[in-house]
């Protein structure tokens, strides 16, 4: 899981996007209803628990986004097969963002999904861009009075790295 995930995490916050960590635990301590996020994503997994499964398809019927890329999670908790219920493929898709030719996309109730194959990380952050571009600002990630924000740089060595900053506005109080 770790393989799928950090491609896809490095790919993210190239593109200048806060990344979150919804693990199973937080999903079931209300994290999606919580927090107002712009979309998920799940990276290539055979099987998440039913849980799981089911809030991630609440969030997306209710006007969410989600991105899976790679394996659908197929399996059940006994490694039955599952339903796919809201990640079913309708008859009706669209491709993944206009001119792509790999991937699609499709409404579900109030959401979308997107249905992405698993590719290499430079692949995948064109693919995430073009998803996001209109949809989705890059935002900041602000925490308090604490404002982070990671933004892709290339180096005086003309290697692409990520440069962080905080920015800490003084408001006169010590």
């Amino acid at each position: 899981y770790r393989d799928a995930q950090t491609p896809v995490v490095n790919a993210l916050k190239f593109s200048g996007h806060a990344v979150d960590y919804v693990t199973e635990k937080r999903l079931r301590e209300g994290r999606l209803e919580k927090y107002d996020y712009d979309f998920i994503v799940m990276p290539s997994c055979n099987y998440i628990s039913d849980d799981t499964f089911n809030r991630v398809g609440e969030y997306v019927k209710g006007g969410g986004r989600a991105i899976v890329v790679g394996e659908l999670p197929e399996k059940g908790p006994m490694w039955e097969t599952r339903d796919l219920d809201w990640l079913k493929t309708p008859e009706k898709t669209d491709p993944l963002y206009a001119g792509a030719t790999n991937g699609l996309s499709f409404a579900c109730g109030k959401g979308r999904v997107w249905i992405m194959p698993k590719s290499d990380e430079k692949t995948l952050q064109r693919d995430l861009e073009a998803i996001s571009e209109g949809i989705v600002p890059v935002r900041p990630v602000v925490m308090e009075d604490v404002e982070y924000r990671s933004i892709p740089w290339t180096n005086d060595k003309g290697e692409k790295v990520y440069l962080t900053y905080v920015i800490n506005e003084w408001t006169g109080a010590d």
